[in-house]
């Protein structure tokens, strides 16, 4: 299976939603965009997911606007800077689930995840590793959405928890962070 047909079968997948599993290691240099309500379950088969794109808080590699997005069992590798996960709920629901995957962000500009207005982001055995900041949100509505954080280990070089507006965390299991972001008077541990 050659990268540009397994690029274009996802892209695909994140239009329509449904399902998909990937093939092979595959690397992408464009932004992948769930379109606003629909459900995709993305299974990495063990593979890598790397972007070599640098895209913004208006965009992100991973974006999503108003839908329901899990990915499982794989690695996810930023080489640029920017940001990994953009998620804007607008009024609809939104979910990002992470279940055993690996993050990797190499590049310290931009975060891994930049969330707004009412998202709800699950991580259930995520080991990350970035340069940068990690949870970043800067919309009055995000305390409306929350963080669920299931065992995984959180090392970066900027804070792990980075908000503007009052956003709900919750830990269960074993979770292990990097840096003293249990100051930040934004973080409203539930």
């Amino acid at each position: 299976v050659a990268q540009k047909s397994v690029i274009n079968e996802l892209k695909t997948a994140f239009k329509n939603g449904g399902e998909y599993k990937l093939p092979m290691n595959v690397t992408v240099s464009e932004q992948l965009l769930l379109t606003k309500g629909k459900k995709l379950n993305l299974d990495l088969n063990g593979y890598t997911l790397t972007s070599t794109a640098e895209l913004g808080a208006t965009n992100g590699f991973i974006h999503t606007t108003g839908g329901d997005l899990s990915i499982i069992n794989g690695r996810i590798v930023g080489k640029k800077g920017g940001y990994l996960f953009v998620t804007n709920g607008y009024s609809d629901f939104l979910r990002l689930a992470l279940t055993d995957v690996d993050i990797v962000k190499s590049a310290s500009s931009g975060s891994v995840f930049c969330f707004n207005d009412g998202t709800n982001i699950i991580l259930k055995n995520v080991n990350l590793d970035a340069k940068g900041k990690v949870f970043y949100a800067t919309k009055k509505d995000a305390n409306k959405g929350g963080i669920r954080i299931e065992n995984g280990r959180y090392k970066a070089t900027g804070l792990i928890f980075d908000f503007n507006p009052i956003i709900p965390v919750s830990f269960f299991g074993d979770c292990l962070f990097s840096d003293k972001s249990y100051n930040n008077p934004n973080v409203q541990w539930v």
